[in-house]
């Protein structure tokens, strides 16, 4: 039998974690279709269809490959949760929210501003979405690195055997993959602000006067092509579900050997309050609140010093406890 390619999707598969990581390859073939696009629409200037295409895929691909990295994060703060600085359970929600009203920014601005057809009015509008959205993304990718930063900080602290090594390669992922989404971001900035520039309709109109990174292509091929391009190599090879356990209820107990099976962090709410409240502040108001850190009271609150020889205890599944 040929050996198969370990591609990304291979991994997804035989890591079985699809709805954790499979924003990366819904990323990856948004932006193949953007390329097709693209390419067609090389071949013709005037075909307005194919330009809006190539225009919204190309910016909604890289707030799929944000919603993998908030994940990943949630999992580690899932498996580790008391060195979390928010509730593991509602750092995935919060983040999944932000990232939804940046993508529907995103979208609509990206709609508007590509159609040159369409009124003033709403180019208007879809400017200012745009930008919001590119600004809010670039917020948005701060604070999620500082968190990650302040879980990693503590982490590190702790010292114990099994809870540094496997974390620890996640979040220098997470960090690398963070810092290329952010440089693309970036750049998106600079080129949206360049745009405002160029206005071939207008009598007197000089093209040299716009901005170099909307006049040629290399800057979008390096600034946004290559480097999303590393970000899918460098999440397909140091791929994070390696270093997490397949259940997400399982969570390491604060001796740092133990492996406990906890209620785990699924929200049962209905997904647009979920979106609406991530923080469920009507359960708390009404007393309903599910974010009880249910890991203190599991008989190994005290963090330790490590021992040497010390492996982590993996509870067969018909004896794990039951929180």
């Amino acid at each position: 039998m040929e050996p198969r390619a370990d591609t990304f999707p291979n991994k997804n598969s035989r890591y079985k974690c699809w709805k954790l990581t499979g924003w990366g390859v819904a990323g990856a073939a948004v932006y193949c279709a953007a390329f097709i696009a693209r390419a067609f629409g090389a071949a013709d200037y005037k075909d307005l269809t194919t330009y809006v295409v190539h225009f919204n895929f190309v910016y909604a691909a890289p707030p799929l490959f944000e919603l993998l990295n908030y994940g990943v994060l949630a999992r580690v703060a899932y498996y580790l949760p008391y060195h979390c600085p928010i509730h593991p359970g509602r750092l995935k929600t919060t983040f999944t929210a932000l990232a939804t009203v940046i993508e529907a920014l995103g979208g609509y601005g990206a709609y508007y501003v590509s159609k040159r057809s369409e009124p003033e009015s709403e180019q208007a509008i879809g400017r200012g979405c745009l930008a919001a959205s590119l600004f809010l993304q670039v917020a948005v990718l701060l604070v999620f690195v500082a968190l990650a930063a302040v879980f990693h900080s503590r982490a590190r602290r702790a010292r114990t055997p099994r809870g540094s090594a496997g974390p620890n390669a996640i979040l220098w992922t997470l960090y690398a993959s963070s810092l290329l989404i952010l440089a693309r971001t970036v750049f998106r900035l600079v080129e949206f602000f360049g745009l405002a520039a160029f206005k071939p309709g207008e009598a007197g109109f000089d093209p040299s006067s716009v901005a170099a990174v909307v006049r040629f292509e290399w800057p979008f091929y390096v600034f946004e092509a290559s480097f999303m391009l590393c970000n899918h190599l460098l999440l397909g090879v140091l791929h994070p579900r390696r270093h997490l356990p397949e259940d997400n209820a399982v969570y390491l107990a604060q001796d740092g050997v133990t492996e406990l099976e906890g209620p785990g962090f699924k929200d049962d709410r209905n997904w647009c309050l979920i979106l609406m409240d991530p923080f469920d502040v009507i359960g708390l108001v009404k007393g309903t609140n599910k974010s009880m850190k249910f890991w203190q009271g599991n008989g190994f609150s005290e963090l330790r010093e490590p021992i040497a020889g010390d492996r982590t205890t993996r509870v067969r599944h018909h004896e794990r406890r039951k929180r």
